[in-house]
Protein backbone atom coordinates (compact mmCIF):
# COMPACT_ATOMS: atom_id res chain seq x y z
CA UNK A 1 0.00 0.00 0.00
CA UNK A 2 1.50 3.26 -1.07
CA UNK A 3 1.72 5.97 1.53
CA UNK A 4 0.38 9.35 0.60
CA UNK A 5 2.92 12.09 1.12
CA UNK A 6 1.63 15.59 1.53
CA UNK A 7 3.22 17.90 -0.96
CA UNK A 8 4.92 20.90 0.69
CA UNK A 9 2.74 23.94 0.95
CA UNK A 10 3.90 26.83 -1.20
CA UNK A 11 5.45 29.64 0.80
CA UNK A 12 3.07 32.48 1.29
CA UNK A 13 3.97 35.88 -0.12
CA UNK A 14 4.59 37.29 3.36
CA UNK A 15 7.18 34.57 4.19
CA UNK A 16 9.14 35.37 1.04
CA UNK A 17 9.73 38.98 2.12
CA UNK A 18 13.06 39.33 3.84
CA UNK A 19 14.42 42.27 5.77
CA UNK A 20 16.45 43.49 2.80
CA UNK A 21 13.33 43.41 0.64
CA UNK A 22 11.50 45.55 3.19
CA UNK A 23 14.26 48.15 3.27
CA UNK A 24 14.31 48.23 -0.54
CA UNK A 25 10.51 48.66 -0.58
CA UNK A 26 10.78 51.52 1.93
CA UNK A 27 13.41 53.22 -0.22
CA UNK A 28 11.42 52.81 -3.43
CA UNK A 29 8.04 53.56 -1.88
CA UNK A 30 6.44 50.22 -2.67
CA UNK A 31 3.49 50.36 -0.28
CA UNK A 32 2.01 47.12 -1.72
CA UNK A 33 4.78 45.15 -0.01
CA UNK A 34 3.81 46.51 3.39
CA UNK A 35 0.10 46.14 2.74
CA UNK A 36 0.72 42.44 2.01
CA UNK A 37 2.30 41.81 5.42
CA UNK A 38 0.38 40.05 8.15
CA UNK A 39 -0.37 42.01 11.29
CA UNK A 40 2.29 40.03 13.11
CA UNK A 41 4.96 40.88 10.53
CA UNK A 42 3.91 44.50 10.39
CA UNK A 43 4.31 44.83 14.15
CA UNK A 44 7.86 43.51 13.79
CA UNK A 45 8.90 46.17 11.28
CA UNK A 46 9.70 48.95 13.84
CA UNK A 47 12.48 46.81 15.33
CA UNK A 48 14.32 46.30 12.04
CA UNK A 49 17.55 48.27 11.47
CA UNK A 50 20.02 48.53 8.61
CA UNK A 51 23.80 48.81 8.97
CA UNK A 52 23.52 52.51 9.89
CA UNK A 53 21.03 51.83 12.65
CA UNK A 54 18.24 53.33 10.55
CA UNK A 55 14.72 51.97 10.72
CA UNK A 56 12.33 51.39 7.84
CA UNK A 57 10.58 54.61 8.87
CA UNK A 58 13.89 56.51 8.54
CA UNK A 59 14.42 55.18 5.04
CA UNK A 60 10.86 55.91 3.87
CA UNK A 61 10.94 59.40 5.41
CA UNK A 62 14.28 60.28 3.81
CA UNK A 63 13.03 59.01 0.45
CA UNK A 64 9.80 61.00 0.70
CA UNK A 65 7.32 58.15 0.46
CA UNK A 66 4.30 59.43 2.36
CA UNK A 67 2.11 56.33 1.95
CA UNK A 68 4.78 54.01 3.36
CA UNK A 69 5.43 56.47 6.20
CA UNK A 70 1.72 56.36 7.09
CA UNK A 71 1.73 52.55 7.21
CA UNK A 72 4.91 52.34 9.30
CA UNK A 73 3.81 55.13 11.64
CA UNK A 74 0.57 53.27 12.33
CA UNK A 75 2.50 50.04 12.96
CA UNK A 76 4.12 51.63 16.00
CA UNK A 77 2.08 54.58 17.20
CA UNK A 78 4.18 55.04 20.35
CA UNK A 79 6.14 58.26 20.88
CA UNK A 80 9.36 56.27 21.18
CA UNK A 81 8.61 54.59 17.86
CA UNK A 82 8.05 57.77 15.87
CA UNK A 83 11.12 59.37 17.49
CA UNK A 84 13.48 56.41 17.16
CA UNK A 85 17.01 57.48 16.29
CA UNK A 86 19.84 56.03 14.21
CA UNK A 87 23.53 55.77 15.14
CA UNK A 88 23.97 59.53 14.73
CA UNK A 89 20.86 60.48 16.66
CA UNK A 90 18.77 61.29 13.60
CA UNK A 91 15.03 60.70 13.94
CA UNK A 92 12.81 60.24 10.87
CA UNK A 93 11.74 63.89 11.23
CA UNK A 94 15.35 65.06 10.82
CA UNK A 95 15.63 63.03 7.62
CA UNK A 96 12.34 64.27 6.14
CA UNK A 97 13.12 67.91 6.97
CA UNK A 98 16.65 67.73 5.59
CA UNK A 99 15.52 66.08 2.36
CA UNK A 100 12.68 68.55 1.78
CA UNK A 101 9.64 66.28 2.11
CA UNK A 102 6.96 68.57 3.54
CA UNK A 103 4.13 66.02 3.34
CA UNK A 104 6.18 63.49 5.29
CA UNK A 105 7.06 66.13 7.88
CA UNK A 106 3.33 66.78 8.38
CA UNK A 107 2.57 63.07 8.82
CA UNK A 108 5.37 62.57 11.35
CA UNK A 109 4.39 65.62 13.39
CA UNK A 110 0.74 64.57 13.45
CA UNK A 111 1.89 61.14 14.62
CA UNK A 112 3.69 62.63 17.61
CA UNK A 113 7.20 63.38 16.35
CA UNK A 114 9.16 65.66 18.69
CA UNK A 115 9.67 68.88 16.71
CA UNK A 116 12.55 69.98 18.97
CA UNK A 117 14.39 66.66 19.21
CA UNK A 118 18.17 67.08 18.79
CA UNK A 119 20.51 64.61 17.08
CA UNK A 120 24.05 63.85 18.25
CA UNK A 121 25.22 67.14 16.74
CA UNK A 122 22.60 69.02 18.73
CA UNK A 123 20.60 69.95 15.63
CA UNK A 124 16.83 69.95 15.31
CA UNK A 125 14.73 69.50 12.18
CA UNK A 126 14.53 73.30 11.92
CA UNK A 127 18.33 73.54 11.67
CA UNK A 128 18.21 71.35 8.55
CA UNK A 129 15.19 73.06 6.98
CA UNK A 130 16.95 76.40 7.51
CA UNK A 131 20.27 75.36 6.03
CA UNK A 132 18.61 73.76 2.99
CA UNK A 133 16.21 76.66 2.41
CA UNK A 134 13.02 74.61 2.78
CA UNK A 135 10.67 77.52 3.52
CA UNK A 136 7.43 75.52 3.65
CA UNK A 137 8.95 72.93 5.98
CA UNK A 138 10.27 75.65 8.27
CA UNK A 139 6.79 77.17 8.39
CA UNK A 140 5.28 73.76 9.26
CA UNK A 141 7.84 73.18 12.02
CA UNK A 142 7.30 76.66 13.47
CA UNK A 143 3.52 76.15 13.41
CA UNK A 144 4.14 73.03 15.53
CA UNK A 145 6.07 75.12 18.07
CA UNK A 146 9.63 74.56 16.92
CA UNK A 147 11.95 76.57 19.15
CA UNK A 148 13.70 79.15 17.00
CA UNK A 149 16.76 79.80 19.12
CA UNK A 150 17.90 76.30 20.07
CA UNK A 151 21.63 75.87 19.46
CA UNK A 152 23.59 72.87 18.24
CA UNK A 153 26.83 71.60 19.80
CA UNK A 154 28.88 74.39 18.22
CA UNK A 155 26.38 77.03 19.35
CA UNK A 156 24.68 77.61 16.00
CA UNK A 157 20.99 78.48 15.81
CA UNK A 158 18.76 77.88 12.80
CA UNK A 159 19.43 81.49 11.77
CA UNK A 160 23.18 80.82 11.79
CA UNK A 161 22.60 77.89 9.46
CA UNK A 162 20.35 79.83 7.08
CA UNK A 163 22.78 82.76 7.00
CA UNK A 164 25.75 80.48 6.29
CA UNK A 165 24.06 78.91 3.28
CA UNK A 166 22.59 82.14 1.94
CA UNK A 167 18.90 81.34 2.43
CA UNK A 168 17.50 84.86 2.62
CA UNK A 169 13.81 83.87 2.69
CA UNK A 170 14.48 81.55 5.59
CA UNK A 171 16.39 84.28 7.42
CA UNK A 172 13.48 86.70 6.92
CA UNK A 173 10.98 84.13 8.21
CA UNK A 174 13.05 83.22 11.26
CA UNK A 175 13.62 86.86 12.22
CA UNK A 176 9.95 87.76 11.82
CA UNK A 177 9.01 84.77 14.01
CA UNK A 178 11.39 85.87 16.77
CA UNK A 179 14.86 84.47 16.06
CA UNK A 180 17.68 86.29 17.85
CA UNK A 181 19.51 88.34 15.20
CA UNK A 182 22.73 88.60 17.22
CA UNK A 183 22.81 85.06 18.61
CA UNK A 184 26.44 84.05 19.25
CA UNK A 185 27.94 80.60 18.62
CA UNK A 186 30.90 79.06 20.47
CA UNK A 187 33.33 80.83 18.13
CA UNK A 188 31.74 84.14 19.10
CA UNK A 189 30.21 84.53 15.65
CA UNK A 190 26.75 85.86 14.85
CA UNK A 191 24.56 84.97 11.85
CA UNK A 192 25.80 88.20 10.21
CA UNK A 193 29.40 87.06 10.60
CA UNK A 194 28.50 83.68 9.08
CA UNK A 195 26.87 85.39 6.12
CA UNK A 196 29.89 87.66 5.60
CA UNK A 197 32.43 84.84 5.88
CA UNK A 198 30.48 82.80 3.30
CA UNK A 199 30.07 85.93 1.12
CA UNK A 200 26.29 85.72 1.21
CA UNK A 201 25.74 89.40 0.49
CA UNK A 202 21.97 89.48 0.23
CA UNK A 203 21.64 87.80 3.63
CA UNK A 204 24.29 90.07 5.17
CA UNK A 205 22.45 93.21 4.09
CA UNK A 206 19.13 91.74 5.19
CA UNK A 207 20.52 91.07 8.68
CA UNK A 208 21.86 94.62 8.94
CA UNK A 209 18.45 95.94 7.92
CA UNK A 210 17.05 93.95 10.83
CA UNK A 211 19.47 95.57 13.24
CA UNK A 212 22.33 93.05 13.37
CA UNK A 213 25.37 94.35 15.26
CA UNK A 214 28.32 95.10 12.96
CA UNK A 215 30.69 95.88 15.86
CA UNK A 216 30.58 92.61 17.78
CA UNK A 217 33.89 90.71 17.94
CA UNK A 218 34.32 86.94 17.65
CA UNK A 219 36.70 84.80 19.73
CA UNK A 220 39.59 85.66 17.38
CA UNK A 221 39.01 89.37 17.79
CA UNK A 222 37.51 89.97 14.33
CA UNK A 223 34.47 92.15 13.76
CA UNK A 224 31.97 91.73 10.94
CA UNK A 225 33.82 94.32 8.87
CA UNK A 226 37.12 92.60 9.61
CA UNK A 227 35.76 89.34 8.20
CA UNK A 228 34.32 90.97 5.06
CA UNK A 229 36.01 91.24 1.67
CA UNK A 230 36.99 94.75 0.55
CA UNK A 231 34.00 95.32 -1.77
CA UNK A 232 31.47 93.78 0.63
CA UNK A 233 32.91 95.80 3.52
CA UNK A 234 31.98 99.04 1.78
CA UNK A 235 28.41 97.91 1.17
CA UNK A 236 28.05 96.89 4.80
CA UNK A 237 29.34 100.27 5.95
CA UNK A 238 26.84 102.08 3.69
CA UNK A 239 23.95 99.94 4.97
CA UNK A 240 24.93 100.47 8.61
CA UNK A 241 25.32 104.21 7.99
CA UNK A 242 21.81 104.41 6.54
CA UNK A 243 20.47 102.73 9.65
CA UNK A 244 22.21 105.20 11.96
CA UNK A 245 21.08 108.19 9.89
CA UNK A 246 17.46 107.06 9.99
CA UNK A 247 17.38 106.55 13.76
CA UNK A 248 17.41 110.23 14.88
CA UNK A 249 14.90 111.11 12.15
CA UNK A 250 12.45 108.58 13.50
CA UNK A 251 12.92 109.65 17.11
CA UNK A 252 12.72 113.36 16.30
CA UNK A 253 9.33 112.84 14.69
CA UNK A 254 7.90 111.16 17.77
CA UNK A 255 7.80 107.84 15.95
CA UNK A 256 7.50 105.91 19.23
CA UNK A 257 4.09 107.49 19.86
CA UNK A 258 2.97 106.53 16.37
CA UNK A 259 4.17 102.95 16.95
CA UNK A 260 1.98 102.58 19.98
CA UNK A 261 -1.04 103.87 18.07
CA UNK A 262 -0.28 101.73 15.03
CA UNK A 263 -0.13 98.63 17.18
CA UNK A 264 -3.92 98.98 17.46
CA UNK A 265 -4.33 99.09 13.68
CA UNK A 266 -3.94 101.75 10.98
CA UNK A 267 -7.67 102.37 10.78
CA UNK A 268 -7.71 103.65 14.37
CA UNK A 269 -5.09 106.32 13.79
CA UNK A 270 -6.15 109.94 13.86
CA UNK A 271 -5.55 112.27 10.93
CA UNK A 272 -2.48 113.84 12.56
CA UNK A 273 -0.98 110.44 13.35
CA UNK A 274 -1.58 109.21 9.81
CA UNK A 275 0.07 112.31 8.38
CA UNK A 276 3.06 111.87 10.67
CA UNK A 277 3.37 108.22 9.70
CA UNK A 278 3.35 109.12 6.01
CA UNK A 279 6.00 111.77 6.63
CA UNK A 280 8.25 109.24 8.35
CA UNK A 281 7.65 106.78 5.53
CA UNK A 282 8.52 109.38 2.90
CA UNK A 283 11.80 110.38 4.55
CA UNK A 284 12.93 106.84 5.19
CA UNK A 285 11.95 105.91 1.65
CA UNK A 286 14.42 108.45 0.29
CA UNK A 287 17.16 106.95 2.47
CA UNK A 288 16.21 103.51 1.27
CA UNK A 289 16.42 104.48 -2.40
CA UNK A 290 19.97 105.76 -2.08
CA UNK A 291 21.09 102.61 -0.29
CA UNK A 292 18.95 99.96 -2.04
CA UNK A 293 17.07 99.29 1.19
CA UNK A 294 13.36 98.57 1.41
CA UNK A 295 11.68 101.17 3.64
CA UNK A 296 9.71 98.47 5.43
CA UNK A 297 12.90 96.68 6.44
CA UNK A 298 14.67 99.90 7.34
CA UNK A 299 11.95 101.04 9.72
CA UNK A 300 11.15 97.62 11.19
CA UNK A 301 14.80 97.01 12.02
CA UNK A 302 14.64 99.55 14.80
CA UNK A 303 12.34 97.24 16.70
CA UNK A 304 15.23 94.80 17.07
CA UNK A 305 17.99 97.19 18.18
CA UNK A 306 18.96 97.81 21.81
CA UNK A 307 19.31 101.50 20.92
CA UNK A 308 15.56 101.97 21.26
CA UNK A 309 14.96 100.87 24.82
CA UNK A 310 12.85 104.00 25.21
CA UNK A 311 10.44 102.63 22.60
CA UNK A 312 10.24 99.20 24.16
CA UNK A 313 9.75 100.57 27.66
CA UNK A 314 6.84 102.69 26.44
CA UNK A 315 4.73 99.58 25.98
CA UNK A 316 4.31 96.41 23.91
CA UNK A 317 4.93 96.93 20.20
CA UNK A 318 3.55 94.51 17.65
CA UNK A 319 6.17 94.75 14.94
CA UNK A 320 4.21 92.75 12.38
CA UNK A 321 1.52 95.43 12.41
CA UNK A 322 4.21 98.02 11.77
CA UNK A 323 5.73 96.02 8.94
CA UNK A 324 2.38 95.57 7.22
CA UNK A 325 1.39 99.20 7.57
CA UNK A 326 4.70 100.65 6.43
CA UNK A 327 4.98 98.20 3.53
CA UNK A 328 1.50 98.85 2.19
CA UNK A 329 1.40 102.55 2.96
CA UNK A 330 1.18 104.75 -0.17
CA UNK A 331 4.38 106.71 -1.00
Amino acid sequence: MEMEIDSPKPESHENQIGDEDLFLAAEKGDSSIFNALSQEQLQRTPSLRNDDGRSLLHVAAASGHAEVVKILSAADASISGINNTDDEGWAPLHSAASCGHADVVEILLSSGADVNLKNNGGRTALHYAASKGWLKIAQILISHRAKLNLKDKVGCSALHRAASTGKSELCELLIEEGAEVDSVDKAGQTPLMNAVICDNREVALLLIRHGADVDVEDEEGYTVLGRASDDLRQKLIEAAKAMLEAYPVILSMGYYRILLAVSMGYGKLGAVQKAALMQVYSQVQEMGKSNSIRPSCLISSFLYRPLIEDLESAGPIQHKWILAIIFFAPP
